[in-house]
């Protein structure tokens, strides 16, 4: 009998040419081995080599960027904590501290009289800048800086946002609560922006999968009741007046509250007296997320 000649599984036609499919089944399946193109091999390497050095220029950058941040505004202090009194400012320090803010008796009303009823400017600032706003304040009043408290969330750094950015979008959104409202007002926007904080602490946090959802979670406390006339949907409605006419009579309040909140946000540098731009930090994916 003849010898047996073992047949090549994979036919011919699949074994040539340069498509990878066919280069995998050769190898994998038709004992072919092909030589190693090493020109080809070596400008992967070079290839490879520069996408690393890329990748670690941009960390590097990003990094000091962040330690900028951090440095410029680790001092920086609202004009209005100027305005207060020596032991006004003591007060507000610690009302300010980051264990305070955590408590869930928190009374907003007592920060609102200490700090001359601007309690959502000074809440805002010092839950979304800590520790920064704590230490600033401290070293300030010649006191030692507060020791690091536990899970802080570290805004600052995270999303790149300047404090007195920051101060200028929460004195425009403060300034939009209605003070003759007498209790969808500012009072009341600190003390929601304060308690949603204070949930977070207790563990609601381990409900959010992201920082980015957190920091939401507060800019959404603190826009919530933005404009509030005073009145509620029902009287909206019945009443028709132009703001149920503008949003159809459907949630009229929020879809208001809302729109104002995303106009403000949306604000560019030049749309306001002054730069509110918070989100400036922000991939364009986190802010359409």
């Amino acid at each position: 009998a003849g010898a047996h000649t073992q047949q090549n599984p994979i036919p011919a036609d699949l074994t040539l040419g340069d498509n990878p499919v066919n280069q995998y089944l050769a190898e994998q399946f038709g004992g072919v081995r092909r030589k190693t193109n090493f020109k080809q091999a070596a400008r992967s390497i070079v290839n490879g080599l520069k996408f690393i050095k890329m990748a670690q220029t941009q960390v590097a950058m990003k990094e000091k960027t962040l330690r900028t941040i951090t440095t410029s505004h680790k001092g920086y202090l609202p004009a209005e904590w100027h305005q207060l009194s020596t032991s006004r400012q003591n007060y507000v320090f610690r009302l300010l501290s980051y264990d305070a803010m955590t408590r869930w008796e928190y009374d907003s009303l007592e920060l609102s009289v200490a700090c001359g009823e601007v309690p959502l400017l000074f809440i805002g600032w010092a839950i979304v800048c800590a520790p920064h706003a704590q230490t600033a304040m401290a070293l300030d009043l010649g006191l030692d800086e507060p020791e690091e408290a536990d899970n802080l969330y570290e805004f600052v750094q995270e999303f790149g946002i300047k404090p007195e950015v920051l101060c200028s979008f929460l004195r425009l959104v403060e300034s939009d609560y209605r003070k003759e409202n007498p209790y969808h007002n500012s009072i009341h926007a600190a003390d929601v922006t304060q308690t949603t904080f204070s949930l977070l602490q207790m563990g609601g946090d381990k409900f959010s999968s992201s920082p980015l959802e957190l920091l939401s979670l507060i800019l959404a406390a603190v826009c919530h009741d933005m404009g509030h006339p005073g009145q509620n949907n029902s009287y909206q409605v019945n009443s028709h007046s132009e703001l149920s006419v503008i949003y159809n009579d459907s949630s009229v309040l929020e879809n208001m509250h809302a729109a104002r909140a995303y106009r403000v946000l949306g604000s560019k540098p030049g749309d306001t007296d002054s730069d509110v731009d918070i989100l400036a930090g922000l991939q364009p994916t986190q802010k359409d997320a």
